[in-house]
Formats: structure tokens, C-alpha cells, sequence
């Protein structure tokens, strides 16, 4: 059965059943003294995580491309929203590719990516996003005098007076959700209201965001893997801060814009940081990383620790198979992990030795080889790939796992958060840490080894990055999606906080403080709010030293760092303001702060790094368990997904066959630097859309097996051939045609499952949940704008 909103329906009213009864036995738990209280005694959540860990469980029992369609159906937005769809322009898809071929390198880009035109090559006339923005905010003295001019350009023109924008990267595991799954949680970053009551100066005070949100509907894996998404996010950064010809805003400003991200989003975010920092590019004011996948190896013990209390699938994002996925429906001769054929590479390092204590051995096996528990066990290696965003042999590279970047530092402030419970919370604590400690957690050596770019960015890139970290107790991924909790009104009003302040603030102002006044929710009580304020712990920068960083835990609201009456530090000249390393923070369930523990004290802090970024024994086998189920179970859907890869690639060798013997040109040779791959090479005539490559370009190159741009066994792969034959014609008859690597014409093309629109039902699921919002939600408080 597909993903549809009837079936979800069927596979998760038991699940809505179950939880009724079963709530009552985890509150008679507490009332009997056995455990505290916990996030999920709230009916409420507790049924919206089991439904949310339900509906993701049924995905995994589907097929990637039902899960995509599915995720990508517009959502209609609330009459209180205004919501403008745009297109990114080719020409900046162009810069953006030029920037990630120049951040490679040739020897870079063939070795690890393939190549530098298959990431290019897409269905679309360019990259789908929206401005997104509350319709109170709008200008209406910027209504324009065009009457040709539609609804959502009028929408666009009158948000230009509202500055500050947040570019918001939506999560999905790299490969299913869009800005439509998103667009409830947008439209709240874009509107959130702070009231906030100051119990020490009895004093009230409003605030409104007043910005707006440009979200990115990036292209997704299989179909457009590791690094299509990173493209598109540069692409639309640049469309923010070079606004091509026919854009309705102007230039904004980086020291304006924030940019912010869920799960994979979060992810995202993050390489597009270091890459904008590594190519000396405008860096935006801030970041926002909510819940970010940062290590898709899987080597933090969380990951095998949370499972029970997360949302992730127990044996990961599996799928039911089909012509798209998985690369290898049914497991190679073997098996999908076998023994090693070569063991793993032994290492000297020096601080390594020093610190392992295992006689200055320390093993980094790179994917696909398995790090084992028992040293002494053999060796075994994946012949299957694990994770769809990227290929076994890179899921190490800094960009697609940033907690391997050789540097985190030099980036600007962060605002990072994780749930307690999450699969991912160590990674993220293990980042946060990195990037404001860059020399204390060092990147292990075998990726500065492998990369001279990481190993002269540790050597360059030695400031700290300013970071906020929170933890919330109880919670799982992604918070933000249970907007209900106490937890995530907490979480978007500390957004909010910092999105202001840091594009609000110069720049002397944020080196000082990069993060804005620490105070408790408005909805607490004053003895709640006291505690907490005494609980606020800072990490404060004394005196910085490379090879010993001092770091002061401040833990009462005497000594906190912030001045008594709680405001912002803002520039006043004052060159005695302390400047700030790090804010480390736990957050309860009823959204009060309170010191973390000290790095001593967090497990996770004491890894080494060769044990970072390593595909680790447990968890592997762990997926390797439920793929064995997956593969008994549709056993037989495999069989046919492989008969019907056989049928497409003879449908396409006729297409190919017939366009030739009907005297269609399809490839010319061209002239001209190719970034390292010689002087000549073909050249589709028509690219679809008037791209620089087409899926006929790709001579010489090694594009993933997931990757439509290589593949013709797929129905998005023939509809994309398709494209090249059609746009020929029978009259030409040139045989070497020189082209220019730019084209302005952007022609219509065929959008692909992961990018297809799909009707949306009058009941769509995230309707019927703002519609019961609406009545069932506590009154709010009256808005107020004071002086």
C-alpha cells in the first residue's frame, strides 16, 4: 500500500489505540513513585511521538518513491500567511557549481566525487523555493502599480521592508521531505511573538521577529545524492545576496540573514557554512541547527543508546524495493557485509598514542571497511551501500559528515539544539564542542591525511566559533515538530531571540556577545524563572591559548556573564565587555534552563578522535539485521524491481538507437577548460532546461549508482532521456559544434518524483492538525508593541 493519507490513517489508529491504554500504565509508574516525571506523561505527546515514530516506521515499509510523492504534496497555508513560490535561476546553479568545483579541486573531484557534471545535471529549470512571511507584516504602501503583476509578486515586494531573513534547509534524511512537509514550522519561524515577562524588574516587554523565510526545496537522494543538495543551498544563498535580473528583492545584506536547518538540513547547513568560509565568500549573520545529522558513519554511542526513545527507525531509513532503490535490491553473492579483503590501516599519531594508551596503535578503517569491537576478530567490509545520501566510501568526506571537518572554527555564532533522547545527540554535543574548541577536539588524522584542504584548515582556521548549545530533557529529534511542548515554545522562542540579536547587533557587538539576553519563558512561574536564571552556565573566554583554553563555569545570577538587569550587551565601545566562548545549557521539559555538566563529566567529550567517524561494529550489524528482514520479506518485489530495471534500459537503447538511425545529433565535441579533465569531451546538443551537461555528457566520469544522471533503468531516467531526444531535431547536422559553457535559455522540463507536485485532499493531514490547533490551543496572550 503507497504512502497515502487513508493509509497512514489505517497503519496508525492502532497505534493512537495502544497509546490511550498504554499512557495510563506509564502514569501509574510515576503516581507510584518508580521514576520522575518525564516528557511523554503528557497525553498529548506521547501521542504525537507515537504517531510521528508510526508514520516514518510505515515509510521504511514503502517504496523511497511513494514516500517522496507522498512528502512533496502542497500543504494549503494558513489565511494568516503569506506564502510566495520563486524558481533559483540556472545562472546561479552555474555560480554555485563553479564555487563547489573550485572548493574540490580536480583531483578531489574525481577521486571522491565522481567527477564535476553528472551533481549538475537536474529535471528543473533551476531550484524550487518560497518566500514565506506573516501577512500582518506586510507593507501595503509597497503595493506595486503593475496590474500584470500576480498575488505572490505583490506578496514578494511587500515583505522587501522586513530585513531580517532566515534561510531555512528542511530535513527528511536527505532523500524525502520538502518545503511543503515543512511549511507549518516555517511559517511559525517566520511569525514567531515573544512576549516576555522580566519578574525581576517587574517590568513587560513585547517583541515581534518581523522577518521572513526563504525555505529551499533542494533536490533529494537516491535520485540527485551527496553533493546535489549542497549546490542548491549555495544557489539560493546566492539568490539572496546577488539577486539575479527579474528578482523582485533586493540585495540583503549576509550580516541580515540566518541561516537555519533540521536533521539533514542541520547538516547541510553546516557544510555550506565551511564551504562559503573555506572559498572567503559573505558568511550570514548566524546559524540555527536544530537536531543536525552531522555523522553519517554512525560512531557516536548515542546512536545505538536512543533508539528505544526516538523517532528514528530502530535499523535506520530502509526501504521496500524498487527500480530506485535500493542500489542492489537483492544482496550480492556473499552477502551485503563480507569478510575484509585487506585489514585495517594501523596509524601512528602522536597525540593519539598518547592518549589511547594502546600502545600507540590506533585503527581508522575507512569505509567500507567495519571497525571492530574485538581487535582480534576478522575484519569485515560492506558490499552494500548503507545510507542513501552518499556512497559507503563517502560518508567520511567533511562534507557529507562535517563533524570531520578539519576545522569547525572561524564560522558564525551557532545556536545549536538536541533532544536527550535522540539517536543523535552525541554527534551534536561532540560538534558543539569542536567548533568552539577547535584545538581541544581535533579531527582525527586520517582524514587531515587524506585532504590537504582539511589539513591546512586546521591549521588556518584556529578561532573559536561562538556556540550556544542546548540539551532538552526528554525530547526526541526534532523538537521543533511537537510545537505543542512546553520544550519546542522554548526552543522557537530562543530562536526567535537569536535571529534577532544577531542580525540586529554590529559586529564589534556580536565578537563580544554573540548571543542575546538569557531569560526563562514568559509562561513560567517567578520561582521557575529565579531558579533558572541561577542556573544559567556560560563557558566565558579569559584568555584564549591554543594549547590550553582557560574556561570559567558561572553558576548563579550574581556571576552570570550577563549584566544584572537582563538586556542584551549590545556595542556601546566598552572594550572591558567579555567576549564568550560558549553557553552550555540543559533545558527541562517545562522549558527551564540549567547548567550542564562540565566537559569532564560528558562522556561523549572523552572519545578520542580516531574513534570518530569510524562505521563501528554494532550499529552496522544492527542495520545489516533489519535489511536481512527486508530482504525475506519482499523478496519477490525485488525480483520485479530488477526485472523492471531490465526493461527500462531496453526501452532506452531502442530511444537512443532509433533517435540515431533518424539522423539525430545528440553529442558535439567542445572545446575548452574542463576543470582538469582534458580539452575535449562531448557535449549533449540540447542539455534539458539549457543546463551546461546532460545525461549524455557523462564520458569519463563515475557518477553514483543511485544517481539519475548515470542511470537509464529508471522511469525518471527515460523521462530525462526522453528530454534530450525530443528537444532535437531531425535538421541538424552538425557534427562538432564548439558551445560555451553558460546558456540563458531556460527551457520547461519534467519534474522527477522527488520533485513533483501532487494533488493536495481538502482533509491533508496538517490542515486537520492547524484546524484542531486553532480551537483546542490555550488562548493567547494579547499582542502589544511597547516603546
Amino acid at each position: 500500500m503507497p504512502v497515502t493519507i487513508p493509509a497512514a490513517a489505517v497503519y496508525i489508529a492502532p497505534v493512537v489505540i495502544k497509546t490511550f491504554f498504554t499512557h495510563g500504565i506509564r502514569l501509574a509508574s510515576r503516581w507510584w513513585g518508580k521514576r520522575d516525571e518525564e516528557a511523554r506523561d503528557d497525553l498529548l505527546f506521547d501521542q504525537a511521538f507515537n504517531i510521528v515514530k508510526a508514520f516514518i516506521d510505515m515509510g521504511t515499509e514503502n517504496t523511497i518513491e511513494s514516500l517522496q510523492a507522498f512528502t512533496n504534496t502542497p500543504v494549503p497555508a494558513p489565511y494568516w500567511a503569506a506564502v510566495s513560490p520563486v524558481m533559483v535561476p540556472l545562472s546561479l546553479c552555474n555560480q554555485a557549481a563553479d564555487i563547489m568545483i573550485g572548493w574540490f579541486g580536480p583531483e578531489e573531484l574525481d577521486r571522491v566525487v565522481g567527477g564535476e557534471r553528472w551533481w549538475q545535471i537536474r529535471s528543473m529549470g533551476g531550484v524550487e523555493a518560497e518566500w514565506v512571511a506573516e501577512r500582518e507584516y506586510l507593507d501595503s504602501r509597497a503595493m506595486s502599480e503593475d496590474s500584470e503583476r500576480t498575488a505572490d509578486e505583490e506578496n514578494i515586494l511587500r515583505m522587501e521592508h522586513l530585513e531580517t531573513t532566515m534561510l531555512y534547509i528542511h530535513g527528511g534524511g536527505y532523500f524525502w521531505g520538502s518545503i511543503h512537509t515543512h511549511l507549518y514550522q516555517i511559517i511559525r519561524y517566520g511569525s514567531t511573538y515573544l512576549l516576555r515577562v522580566i519578574v525581576f524588574d517587574h517590568e513587560c516587554s513585547a517583541r515581534k521577529i518581523k522577518g521572513r523565510v526563504f525555505a529551499v526545496n533542494y533536490r533529494k537522494a537516491p535520485q540527485y545524492p551527496w553533493p546535489c543538495p549542497l549546490q542548491d543551498v549555495i544557489a539560493a544563498y546566492l539568490y539572496l545576496i546577488r539577486p539575479p535580473a527579474g528578482a523582485l528583492h533586493q540585495p540583503i545584506s549576509p550580516s541580515k540573514i540566518v541561516f537555519a536547518g533540521d536533521s539533514a538540513g542541520g547538516g547541510i547547513c553546516l557544510s555550506v557554512l565551511t564551504t562559503l568560509r573555506d572559498m572567503g565568500l559573505p558568511m550570514p549573520a548566524g546559524a540555527v541547527l536544530i537536531s543536525p545529522w552531522v555523522d553519517l558513519t554512525h560512531s557516536f554511542p548515542s546512536i545505538m543508546e536512543n533508539t528505544r526513545s526516538d523517532i528514528i527507525p530502530e535499523y535506520g531509513f530502509l526501504a521496500k524495493p524498487s527500480t530506485l532503490w535500493p542500489v542492489d535490491p537483492l544482496p550480492k553473492e556473499g552477502g551485503r557485509v563480507i569478510p575484509s579483503q585487506s585489514y585495517p590501516e594501523i596509524i601512528q599519531s602522536g597525540k593519539d598514542v598518547e592518549r589511547s594508551g594502546d600502545g600507540g596503535k590506533s585503527q581508522e578503517p575507512n569505509p567500507p571497511r567495519i571497525l571492530m569491537e574485538d581487535p582480534n576478530k576478522q575484519p569485515m567490509e560492506l558490499q552494500a551501500q548503507l545510507q542513501v545520501y552518499a556512497q559507503n566510501e563517502q560518508l567520511v568526506h567533511p562534507l557529507v559528515s562535517p563533524v570531520l571537518q578539519g576545522s569547525l572554527g572561524n564560522l558564525p555564532p551557532l545556536y545549536i539544539i538536541a533532544g536527550n533522547s535522540e539517536v543523535l545527540r552525541d554527534e551534536i554535543v561532540y560538534t558543539a564542542h569542536r567548533a568552539a574548541f577547535p584545538h581541544k577536539f581535533p579531527t582525527r588524522q586520517g582524514i587531515l591525511r587524506e585532504g590537504s584542504r582539511q589539513k591546512l584548515n586546521a591549521e588556518t582556521y584556529t578561532t573559536p566559533t561562538q556556540v550556544h548549545l542546548q540539551v532538552f530533557d526528554g525530547m526526541c529529534h526534532v523538537l521543533t515538530v511537537f510545537t505543542f511542548t512546553d520544550s519546542a515554545k522554548y526552543a522557537y522562542d530562543s530562536i526567535a531571540r537569536f535571529t534577532t540579536h544577531v542580525t540586529s547587533c554590529s559586529s564589534k557587538g556580536l565578537e563580544r556577545n554573540p548571543f542575546p539576553e538569557q531569560e526563562p519563558p514568559s509562561d513560567s512561574t517567578s520561582n521557575n524563572q529565579q531558579t533558572g536564571w541561577r542556573n544559567l552556565a556560560c563557558l566565558r573566554l579569559k584568555k584564549y591559548n591554543r594549547e590550553s583554553p582557560i574556561v570559567t563555569t558561572v553558576g548563579d545570577r550574581e556571576n552570570a556573564p550577563y549584566p544584572h538587569h537582563p538586556t542584551p550587551i549590545v556595542d556601546n565601545g566598552d572594550n572591558n565587555t567579555p567576549a564568550f566562548l560558549m553557553i552550555r545549557q540543559r533545558v527541562d521539559i517545562h522549558g527551564r534552563i540549567r547548567a550542564m555538566e562540565s566537559m569532564e563529566d560528558l562522556p561523549v567529550l572523552k572519545l578520542r578522535p580516531a574513534q570518530i567517524g569510524l562505521m563501528k561494529e554494532a550499529p552496522t550489524m544492527r542495520w545489516l539485521k533489519g535489511q536481512g528482514k527486508w530482504d525475506a520479506r519482499f523478496k519477490h518485489e525485488a525480483a520485479k524491481a530488477l526485472a523492471q530495471r531490465r526493461h527500462f534500459e531496453t526501452v532506452a537503447e531502442q530511444l537512443l538507437d532509433n533517435a540515431s538511425k533518424d539522423g539525430l545529433v545528440l553529442t558535439a565535441q567542445i572545446q575548452g577548460p574542463t576543470h582538469g579533465y582534458g580539452n575535449t569531451m562531448t557535449r549533449s546538443l540540447n542539455p534539458p532546461g539549457g543546463q551546461r551537461w546532460g545525461p549524455l555528457d557523462l564520458s569519463g566520469e563515475r557518477p553514483p549508482p543511485s544517481a539519475i544522471a548515470g542511470r537509464r533503468d529508471t522511469p525518471d531516467a527515460l523521462e530525462l532521456l526522453k528530454t534530450i531526444i525530443h528537444s532535437a531535431t531531425p535538421r541538424q547536422t552538425a557534427h562538432n559544434i564548439v558551445f560555451s559553457n553558460e546558456s540563458s535559455n531556460m527551457l520547461p522540463s519534467s519534474r522527477h518524483i522527488s520533485e513533483r507536485l501532487h494533488t493536495c485532499l481538502p482533509l491533508h493531514g496538517l490542515r486537520m492538525w492547524d484546524i484542531s490547533h486553532h480551537y483546542f490551543r490555550p488562548p493567547q496572550a494579547p499582542r502589544m508593541d511597547l516603546a
